[in-house]
């Protein structure tokens, strides 16, 4: 298993990110569509957040990549215990990304109730 560890994370970015995801589900009902190519420019400004580990790690899955791995599964990308809830939002989006062909978009919508779920004025439940 391959792991790609964050540290730390740029809090303007962060920042910058949280902003964008919570544009892209603004107005959004439960049974809306997403477009996935604003998904890929905010998990594009994610990975911007998180460094060098997630720039590497989306590296490794690009489909030009020779060195691809097979089983795309066995990679992790993980952060400290005391993560906050962007950084944890800004992992997981990346994450699913592994499969930028075939990400599904309850995906998407898990990466943001991380997001979502600390902040009163955009939680996905009451």
């Amino acid at each position: 298993m391959t792991e790609f560890a964050i540290q730390d994370a740029d809090a303007a970015k962060l920042e910058v990110f949280a902003s964008a995801f919570h544009r892209l589900y603004a107005g959004k009902g439960p049974d809306a569509a997403l477009n996935r190519n604003s998904a890929r420019k905010v998990a594009d400004l994610a990975v911007d957040a998180l460094g060098q580990p997630a720039r590497d790690f989306m590296a490794m899955v690009d489909p030009l990549n020779p060195l691809r791995p097979k089983d795309l599964d066995d990679l992790r990308i993980t952060y400290p215990a005391e993560a906050g809830d962007e950084i944890k939002a800004a992992v997981a989006l990346v994450y699913y990304y592994r499969h930028p062909e075939q990400i599904d978009l309850s995906e998407l919508d898990d990466a943001y109730s991380l997001l979502a779920s600390s902040d009163m004025e955009h939680s996905p439940s009451p």
